[in-house]
């Protein structure tokens, strides 16, 4: 979240949801990055990234996706 910091985006919020099987399901995301974090959690919803997949991720560039979706992966199995 400090990237958003840094950004000076003030009102940047992250909500996830997730089932009861700790699947992420669903998310909403506002902030000036927001289209690229919620493009990244497209496959994670849909291939049901589990928290150690998602937490071995590696990115690329170190972009806002590579800084939050590391730490939704404590919210998965």
């Amino acid at each position: 979240m400090m990237r958003f910091q840094a950004q000076n985006d003030v009102h940047a919020a992250l909500k996830i949801v997730v089932n009861e099987q700790r699947q992420l399901v669903g998310a909403a995301l506002i902030g000036d990055f927001a289209p690229e974090v919620v493009n990244a959690l497209v496959p994670v919803i849909n291939d049901k990234y589990s928290a150690a997949k998602l937490a071995n991720t590696i990115y690329a560039f170190p972009t806002h996706s590579g800084i939050v979706l590391p730490l939704i992966a404590k919210f998965l199995a």
